[in-house]
């Protein structure tokens, strides 16, 4: 699998106007993505649209989510569906 560098990654996808991140914490959670083990398959995005985007092949946090208000077994059920686990969300 062809899978490109990560340095600057995130700063270039802001450069082309995304809102993204790669941890989210708000409302007592904190949520996680580990791009060393994040494939891009978007299981996350079709689970949770609002919180998850995959862009250059590696999923992202949307800044624009309000997680202090989001529901949390959602959000748990859109990481769960990631099959490299490279997802976390936790108690803050």
């Amino acid at each position: 699998m062809d899978v490109p560098g990560l340095d600057g990654n995130d700063a270039a996808l802001r450069d082309q106007g995304a809102l993204v991140k790669t941890e989210l914490a708000a409302g007592g959670l904190q949520v996680s993505i580990d791009h060393d083990r994040c494939s891009g398959t978007g299981y996350c995005q079709e689970g949770l649209p609002a919180l998850f985007t995959v862009q250059d092949r590696r999923a992202w946090l949307r800044e624009d989510f309000d997680l202090a208000t989001a529901d949390r077994e959602d959000v748990e059920d859109a990481a769960g569906t990631c099959p490299w686990f490279a997802i976390t969300v936790e108690e803050r």
